[in-house]
């Protein structure tokens, strides 16, 4: 019998017959150096694929089109990105844990008055965003899990963008690009303890309870569902588009959709991308400048997020927990190993589409618009420190 190596993808010319005295009821197939083996073969004409499967330690070989190419089968991509998902899930209980257990877990109050309307705005904001919040726990969490006796697919996209919330901090990783209003709850952050944080003073931006961090249980989850409803309308209205016009088409209304939420945020005082480049800004040189390459890289980070929910297979498996329905494993189990699949593709969409390209633009932002309030800065550079709102003149060096 001749063995194919894993790493072959040399095409080899084959002919396939039946054998039943070589192969007991198997095909056999011979390779043109005259050697053979057997296997049960399967034809999948939809992508002119064959699959035999053979009696060499179980090895899975594919035939593609236009030539033979031998492989073994790749491990199910499941149980990968499961395991790349427990490494994130023990990095966001390591931070947080660090962080509620330290003294950086403190109030940051605001470093100026904060008007009346505005504190109308902030407090009309937190109620809207856990509303919100409530809604969708119950709509697609309890409900669903009431009905059927488990988590939804959606559920479990939801708990594992949650924790997600960890990487937030990034937008300050190399210099200062973006900074919170003080006035909303919260216990200022964690960005101390993300490895290698370079930008000082973060444990006083205030990341707000009940303001930026409901979002994170909603806001990409209900976007993605979303679009991926609109993607599925676009591909069946123009069937002979083409898929990359529709995720064109997909793509430019996410980012007219993330330019139109952002600036109701930031109108409110909510925050405001005090680092951003000017010269490819709306509004530049004021407190609501609004950086253009923003909805872009939300709009990278949402279609990746909506291919887990447009991608799936007639089990209901995306490209991320497929295979894991195969386990061996009970319901809960497999249902825990699926969530921990869905963490690790979102913890890898959320670094490789946003957080890292956004580096360059935030090393390379521009001083902050001088009529930024204080209680939006915070003290967390410029006026009082010795490190300016400026990323291309930033001094990385921790003053805590």
């Amino acid at each position: 019998m001749h063995r194919v190596s894993p790493q072959a993808s040399t095409r080899l010319p084959l002919t396939v017959r039946s054998r039943r005295k070589l192969c007991n009821d198997q095909l056999q197939v011979d390779l043109e150096n005259d050697s053979s083996f057997c296997g049960d073969l399967s034809i999948n004409l939809k992508f002119l694929e064959i699959t035999m499967t053979t009696q060499l330690e179980g090895k899975m070989l594919t035939g593609i089109k236009k030539g033979i190419i031998f492989r073994d089968k790749p491990p199910e991509a499941g149980t990968t990105w499961a395991i790349i998902g427990v490494v994130f899930l023990v990095y966001f209980f390591y931070v947080m844990g660090s962080w509620i257990t330290s003294s950086d877990f403190a109030r940051t109050m605001p470093a100026s008055p904060v008007p009346d309307e505005i504190k109308f705005k902030m407090n009309l904001l937190q109620v809207v965003t856990c509303f919100i919040t409530v809604l969708t726990i119950y709509y697609f969490v309890i409900k669903p899990k009431l009905r059927t006796g488990r988590f939804s697919f959606l559920a479990l996209f939801m708990f594992a963008h949650i924790t997600t919330l960890v990487h937030d901090p990034l937008g300050n990783y190399s210099a200062v690009h973006v900074a919170y209003n003080a006035y909303p709850m919260n216990m200022g952050s964690w960005a101390n303890f993300i490895p290698g944080f370079l930008t000082p003073n973060q444990n006083l931006m205030p990341e707000s309870f009940f303001m930026m961090m409901p979002p994170y249980i909603w806001y990409n989850c209900m976007l993605s569902a979303g679009f991926a409803w609109v993607w599925r309308k676009l591909a069946e209205r123009f069937p002979q588009g083409g898929t990359l016009i529709v995720i064109a088409a997909v793509f430019i209304v996410m980012m007219v959709a993330d330019l139109v939420a952002e600036f109701g945020f930031i109108r409110s005082h909510g925050y405001s991308y005090i680092g951003g480049i000017q010269s490819v800004s709306l509004w530049s040189g004021t407190m609501f400048q609004f950086p253009l390459y923003i909805p872009v890289l939300t709009a990278m980070l949402t279609m990746g997020f909506t291919t887990l929910l447009y991608y799936r297979d007639d089990k209901g498996e995306s490209w991320a927990d497929r295979g894991i329905g195969k386990l061996k494993l009970s319901d809960s189990g497999k249902t825990f190993v699926r969530f921990l699949s869905l963490t690790g593709a979102m913890h890898m969409i959320n670094l490789v589409t946003f957080w890292m390209p956004l580096q360059f633009f935030t090393m390379n932002g521009d001083t902050a618009p001088a009529t930024t309030p204080n209680y939006i800065i915070n003290n967390i550079c410029g006026e009082g420190t010795p490190h300016p709102c400026n990323g291309a003149n930033f001094n990385p060096r921790r003053s805590n």
